[in-house]
């Protein structure tokens, strides 16, 4: 029961649309109609021209994995899986957002709050290698992508020290397939909307 209860807060601690919400209050546009389609901070950002509105969005969405985190420890009581938990309903809520339609934005935000809260070693793996990818290509989907495969990867051979604060749990294979499923879920729920559209990519 705490385990399904878990699920459903961080789902819908993850499906708050704060881009479509700040866009729409702030500027009148449905963000979904406008730009890539996509309900994030990047697109936010491209629609309005308003640096401070993606950055806004960005640190809510960040937030939002946070608290997420914190959610499933607290209901789960510090079980291994609650990082695991947090990370993938707030991640599919963001996504699929049942108040706009099951649409949204990346998750890229959301997880990466989730991860540097949980795992932040992960965290920062993560944002290294997707801004190694994006410095040499210049395309926000296929940083995404690459980033996110290769993340998935790595946690099967990561050193016990890369867990940290998740010691100890990394050997067992029940841990790594649970670390490795929102990964995955991450980069399929990414690939609907495409990794490399014209529209992502900088001038």
């Amino acid at each position: 029961m705490h385990y399904l209860l878990a699920c459903i807060l961080c789902y819908l601690i993850g499906s708050i649309p704060t881009a479509f919400l700040l866009v729409k209050k702030r500027h009148g546009h449905d963000i979904r109609q406008k730009g890539t389609g996509n309900v994030g901070a990047m697109n936010a950002y491209e629609v309005t021209g308003d640096s401070m509105t993606g950055i806004f969005i960005a640190a809510i969405d960040i937030s939002k994995g946070l608290i997420a985190s914190l959610v499933a420890l607290a209901v789960l009581g510090g079980s291994p899986y609650s990082w695991a938990i947090g990370l993938f309903f707030v991640v599919t809520g963001h996504v699929l957002s049942p108040w706009i339609g099951f649409r949204g934005g990346r998750g890229l935000a959301a997880a990466a709050g989730a991860l540097a809260l949980s795992v932040p070693l992960c965290a920062a793996t993560w944002i290294l290698l997707w801004g190694v990818v994006y410095a040499i290509r210049r395309n926000i989907g296929v940083a995404n992508h690459v980033a996110l495969y290769v993340l998935a990867a790595w946690s099967w051979v990561a050193p016990h020290w890369w867990w940290w604060p998740m010691q100890g749990w990394e050997n067992t294979g029940a841990f790594r397939a649970l670390a490795l499923l929102p990964t995955i879920a991450l980069v399929i729920l990414a690939h609907r909307r495409g990794p490399a559209k014209t529209s992502e990519k900088t001038p």
